[in-house]
């Protein structure tokens, strides 16, 4: 439940900032959107989370 939550809640920060939606492709080198150092680091953070919970 915390992980979903954590989840949401970065998705709530990106999606109030910019113009993502769920199918955005992330960073310039794949076309999609540029996000801020602070914005990266959360989306790390989280990724990080779910690896460890499977």
């Amino acid at each position: 439940m915390r992980i979903s939550s954590c989840m949401y809640l970065i998705w709530c920060d990106l999606a109030s900032r910019t113009a993502a939606n769920l199918d955005s492709m992330l960073g310039p080198t794949f076309g999609g959107i540029d996000l801020s150092g602070g914005q990266w680091q959360k989306v790390a953070t989280t990724r990080g989370f779910l690896n460890q919970a499977h």
